[in-house]
């Protein structure tokens, strides 16, 4: 599987439309629809959420789910703050 991998991520871009995250590979079509239902969940939110309780009920794929918010909380497109559950 390393050579399989070593083989993909070198035409990635190139002969290959997709995305390699956490080990999969995504064509470009379902990151988007993946990233326009972050968007839509995490924009109805009105209060503190759990971000791992969020991925489960929604069934959102774990890789995508946290780069999406990462990306969408650098963009400035979430209103809050991002918080590491501490106890």
């Amino acid at each position: 599987t390393d050579f399989v991998t070593s083989v993909v991520e070198s035409r990635i871009g190139a002969l290959i439309h997709a995305k390699l995250s956490g080990g999969s590979l995504f064509t470009a079509s379902y990151v988007a629809r993946h990233l326009a239902r972050v968007r839509g969940v995490l924009s109805a939110l009105h209060g503190p959420a759990s971000l791992p309780a969020l991925l489960k009920a929604h069934g959102f794929n774990e890789a995508l789910f946290y780069e999406a918010v990462g990306g969408l909380h650098a963009a400035g497109r979430l209103a809050g703050t991002l918080q590491a559950k501490t106890s």
